[in-house]
């Protein structure tokens, strides 16, 4: 890792809630096994792991629920950015295969 690299994920560590810095592992292995399963590459699920990071860095307020759909989110604005895997079509997704947030969920405003 580089010497940046390091410095800015030290930054992000310092803003972020000490719920998440606990279950961080946890986030980065479902990021591993979601990544995995669809066969990115590695630079995918490195640069997905560090959006989760920046987000949660911002001072949002995202209920431990919404996790997963986080990094799920993360991994596919990774991926499109990147190159997706001749087997992965996004656009083929029925309506009732993508995720839904609940109507009762809302975030609180963050301070800037």
């Amino acid at each position: 890792m580089s010497s940046f690299t390091d410095q800015l994920i030290g930054h992000l560590m310092q803003s972020m809630s000490a719920e998440y810095v606990a279950g961080r592992k946890e986030c980065v292995q479902l990021a591993m096994s979601h990544a995995g399963a669809f066969g990115f590459k590695d630079e995918v699920l490195h640069d997905a792991v560090l959006l989760v990071d920046r987000t949660m860095s911002s001072g949002i307020a995202l209920p431990p629920a919404m996790l997963p759909l986080l990094v799920a989110a993360c991994i596919l604005i990774s991926a499109r950015q990147g190159q997706l895997p001749s087997n992965v079509s996004f656009s083929a997704m029925s309506t009732s295969q993508q995720c839904q947030l609940p109507r009762n969920v809302s975030f609180p405003a963050t301070s800037s």
